[in-house]
């Protein structure tokens, strides 16, 4: 069946889907405009005449002068590096004096309209002048020498600026294309619409930025018009990107009135109604980018909860934030100073091409455990970035240094300060990053030595790893968990099952505050393994300690046991018999405590009933029990059969001992899970008020405690007393 078509099946022939996904289409016709740019703006960098020469602004801005002449140009041999040329003059013989403003890269460097509209037109008559055969140079002693010229440049002579904003264009757009084949949701689009509109920025500035001379004034205007146009749609789909992601902050409908005004904005701006440069591009470009730290506040609250979110949104803004920042502070901000660009416009796309491809591994949440890792190496980076063109702005403009001094000078100074501020800043982070993660393991690891015989594995491996963890959530994975992994961009923690346990998610580590990382899986191998050993050691213990309880138990019972049996039939005291018959099942009942045997609720009763008979009979005295007809089918413990029968021997012989009772009464209830004791006489002769405790309530005491219970003694009249017990019944140990 096709994967597209799902009412068709086309595998019978090996027939390929007829029709591709729309965003594989779509990547498709974005790889092939990538190509079309770029074959583009090849035509247009080459389509003028060519020299052959290089040329720099004078010193005192008047004329241009020859930085270097092409070996195999056509003015090979007329001009030489040094020489300076003060105007051109064609066929008409009118000399038109050169600028050094005519080289400048970028013609919005011209704030005001006036200048820009006089920069355009200059272009315009210097572009008409290489393309008049007669073409001459007025030399610096005021000599003219003609100027041959080729009709077209060579792809040779294009400078390395040119392919690197051209290699910036293409890489942005596939960038773009990528992201959206790989993850084709709604901010993948946006991220595809701000490398359209980057693209565009990087090809128009490549063709006119690096031109030789002059390009026609009309196809100059278009080009800065379409390069302001992706500088201030840029901008704007970043803001509509972050509208949505990583969580949409309204409607995702909303997110189209950014772009929309920055197309009104840029008709304005273009119909040159909006003052300058300054209002109607450089302003427009910063007030979005406030509107974006305003939105990425907004993401970054809404984040807190969401570990993988913020994760991408850290990577996200980063890149967006380095990028941005330092195209404003090396270009923008000086130019709205009237300083000048720090550096040359096509570098500082270089600089930003490594931070806009980082958005992408953000937006597909690639690795984003491991992401987290590197947030503070890319901020470092970015600030030492900062800083050496800072330095090297302000040694150029104010020492007056040359460009390589300058540079030299902020480089050294940078990596002085770059390297110890960053190994404190490191240290810190590290602590504050590592201490709570060593208080917890540390805690988890004296946890183990409150390991008990009688602790479920499945419960303490899940206290464990709450302790080491904190995690928001731990459940049964559902399935077998073959090895320790993370899932879900590293928001779970899968467990294998360890001895005892089963397999187990854990969902948000310290409370859902950040993502598992690989040290997780260091740690969550590490307290396995000493699980592992630990419950190793336990039924180590058990095993034991169960073979010590069996030895006893044989030699109370062969031994002590045996000589007592003897003595209760050989002597012929009944006193002394009496005596040995209690010995006996006090022996009896040691070993019962020895034993792990279970015993039915109803049999306990019955034995509980007998014991009490017993002891009134044997001292004359009428006993009269209630119990229920019958019982639920509990299963008690040890400590539960015996301790409960020992406390009401004790209570029967302290009757006798210390009172004149004529009667004795046990009523026995059960009420859900609990088993409640009501024992009466009705021979006190000291009030219950003035007791001192005496070693038989002392241990009547201590054995209600083992059982978890309470006890109460009450005095219904002046000769009676009522002694209350009540415990839970824990059916086996199972509650």
């Amino acid at each position: 069946m096709s994967i597209y078509f799902p009412d068709r099946d086309d595998t019978a022939d090996g027939a390929l889907p007829r029709r591709l996904p729309r965003h594989w289409r779509i990547t498709a016709a974005v790889l092939l405009f990538a190509v079309l740019e770029l074959l583009l703006s090849l035509h247009l960098a080459t389509q003028h005449p060519w020299l052959g020469i290089d040329l720099v602004a004078s010193v005192d801005g008047s004329g241009v002068e020859v930085a270097g002449v092409a070996t195999d140009g056509p003015v090979s041999g007329k001009l030489h590096s040094g020489d300076r040329l003060l105007a051109l003059r064609g066929g008409d013989r009118i000399a038109f004096t050169l600028r050094g403003s005519d080289l400048v890269e970028e013609p919005d460097y011209f704030n005001d309209y006036a200048d820009y509209r006089a920069f355009f037109a200059r272009q315009q008559r210097l572009a008409e002048l290489l393309d008049d055969p007669q073409l001459a140079a007025q030399a610096a002693d005021g000599r003219w020498q003609s100027l041959p010229r080729l009709p077209e440049r060579p792809l040779a002579d294009l400078p390395n600026l040119f392919w690197l904003q051209l290699l910036f264009a293409v890489a942005a757009l596939s960038a773009g294309a990528v992201v959206v084949a790989i993850r084709p949701q709604r901010e993948a689009w946006w991220y595809l619409a701000t490398s359209l509109a980057l693209s565009l920025v990087c090809a128009t500035a490549a063709i006119y930025s690096t031109r030789e001379l002059a390009l026609y004034g009309g196809l100059f205007h278009q080009l800065s018009a379409l390069n302001h146009l992706g500088g201030l749609l840029f901008p704007a789909c970043a803001v509509a990107m972050l509208w949505n992601y990583p969580r949409p902050l309204g409607r995702p409908q909303t997110a189209w009135l950014f772009p929309a005004a920055a197309l009104l904005i840029w008709c304005l701006h273009a119909s040159q109604l909006l003052v300058n440069h300054d209002i109607g591009f450089r302003l427009q470009v910063m007030i979005a980018m406030a509107g974006f730290c305003y939105l990425a506040w907004s993401q970054w609250q809404r984040s807190a909860t969401y570990p993988a979110d913020r994760a991408a949104l850290k990577w996200f803004l980063f890149s967006w934030v380095a990028g941005s920042g330092l195209f404003i502070v090396a270009l923008f901000l000086p130019l709205m100073l009237r300083l000048g660009p720090l550096i040359p416009q096509g570098y500082l796309f270089g600089l930003l091409l490594p931070c806009y491809l980082c958005m992408p591994l953000g937006l597909t949440r690639y690795r984003l455990f491991d992401l987290d890792r590197g947030w503070f190496e890319a901020w470092a980076l970015f600030f030492a970035a900062c800083a050496v063109l800072v330095l090297d702005g302000l040694l150029m403009r104010l020492a007056g240094h040359s460009p390589e001094t300058a540079l030299v000078f902020a480089l050294a100074l940078t990596g002085w300060l770059f390297y110890p501020l960053r190994r404190m800043a490191w240290q810190r982070r590290q602590r504050e990053r590592q201490a709570s993660r060593i208080e917890r393991y540390t805690q988890a690891s004296a946890l183990m030595l409150t390991l008990a015989p009688d602790t479920v594995p499945i419960q303490f491996w899940k206290k464990l790893l709450q302790t080491a963890f904190a995690p928001l959530q731990i459940s049964a994975a559902g399935a077998t968990v073959p090895v320790l992994a993370l899932q879900d961009e590293g928001n779970v923690l899968a467990l294998p099952a360890s001895p005892g346990t089963e397999s187990l998610l854990l969902f948000g580590a310290e409370n859902g505050r950040r993502l598992f990382d690989p040290d997780d899986l260091k740690t969550a191998e590490t307290l396995a393994g000493l699980f592992v050993q630990a419950m190793a050691a336990r039924d180590a213990y058990t095993r034991g300690a169960e073979e010590e309880r069996g030895r006893l138990r044989r030699e109370l019972h062969e031994d002590l046991g045996a000589r007592l049996l003897n003595r209760v039939h050989t002597t012929s005291d009944s006193d002394e018999a009496a005596s040995s018959r209690a010995m006996l099942e006090e022996v009896r009942s040691l070993i019962d405590l020895l034993d792990h045997r279970e015993f039915r609720l109803d049999e306990c009763i019955n034995e509980w009933q007998a014991q009490f008979h017993e002891q009134c009979d044997s001292a004359g005295i009428d006993a009269h029990v209630h119990a229920p007809p019958s019982a639920p089918a509990y299963r008690l413990t040890v400590v539960e059969r015996s301790f409960p029968a020992r406390i009401l021997r004790e209570a029967v012989n302290n009757a006798l001992r210390h009172s004149r009772p004529t009667r004795l009464s046990l009523t026995l209830r059960i009420d859900g899970r609990y088993l409640s004791w009501v024992f009466e006489h009705d021979g006190l002769t000291h009030p219950v008020a003035g007791w001192r405790p005496s070693r038989g309530i002392r241990n009547i005491d201590m054995r209600v405690q083992d059982l978890k219970g309470s006890l109460e003694w009450q005095q219904p009249s002046p000769d009676r007393l009522r002694m209350e017990l009540r415990f839970p019944l824990t059916d086996g140990g199972s509650t």
